[in-house]
Order: structure tokens, then sequence, then C-alpha cells
């Protein structure tokens, strides 16, 4: 039985023809959603080769995204005086600040804070001339 003959629904799985360097095609939402879920619990890895701009960048919307949205989300939850029947079940609570964490992130990325570009510069600035001085 090969893999091909236990997939009924979608495409078949490639056999042992496709190549010992043969890798599957991964949805690419499915990808986003694991790399998300990795910086909220705070084991980002870098795949690819990311350039220093896009390196500040992303360090600049986290930060804005820690320091600044998610305090604000927290503050608005804490404020919720609902009743019991619409009042959040206890499992809501305890991923309340998980969920806070993605939706900053989500916030913060959708829009372009002038905060954030302006911290990212001055990564890069202050990045540039640290190596410059290590030269």
């Amino acid at each position: 039985m090969t893999l091909r003959s236990i997939t009924p629904t979608g495409p078949a799985l490639p056999g042992p023809e496709a190549g010992p360097g043969f890798m599957p095609s991964i949805d690419p939402r499915l990808t986003a959603r694991q790399e998300e879920f990795a910086s909220i619990i705070g084991r980002k890895r870098y795949l690819g080769k990311v350039t220093p701009e896009e390196q500040a960048r992303e360090a600049a919307e986290d930060f804005v995204s820690i320091s600044f949205v998610q305090p604000v989300l927290a503050q608005l939850r804490s404020t919720n005086s609902a009743s019991a029947p619409f009042a959040p079940p206890r499992g809501e609570q305890q991923f309340q600040a998980m969920a806070d964490a993605q939706l900053a992130q989500k916030i913060v990325r959708a829009s372009d804070f002038p905060l954030v570009s302006r911290l990212a510069h001055d990564l890069l600035r202050r990045g540039n001339g640290v190596e410059g001085a290590a030269k």
C-alpha cells in the first residue's frame, strides 16, 4: 500500500519518484498561523534570508505591540462586567493574554504606525553605528 492509495480526497501525495529533496506544498495560511503562534510563545525562527530592514521593522512592530497595544487590549478586557450568561467562560479567561498578544500583533502589522517606522529607523541607525564602530 502506498500513500497514493490512502488519500481518497485531494491531490495524491508523490511517490518515491519525486526524489529525496521533494517538499510537499504547504498551505501558506497554515504557515502564517504557525509563525504567529511561534512568535507569541517567543520561539520565532528566521527560515529564510531576512534583511536588516525587515528585522528592524519586525522588532519595532513587536515592541509597539507588546508595550502599547497589548496593555490597552488587556485593560479593555478587564472592564468587562458582563453577567454570568454573557461573561467569558473560564477557558477563554485563561487564554485571553495569548489572544490579546495575537490581536495586538495583527493590529500593529495591519496599520502603519509612525512610531513603528521611527523605531525601525532608529534601530537600523544604531545598528549601523555599532557595526561601524566595531570595524
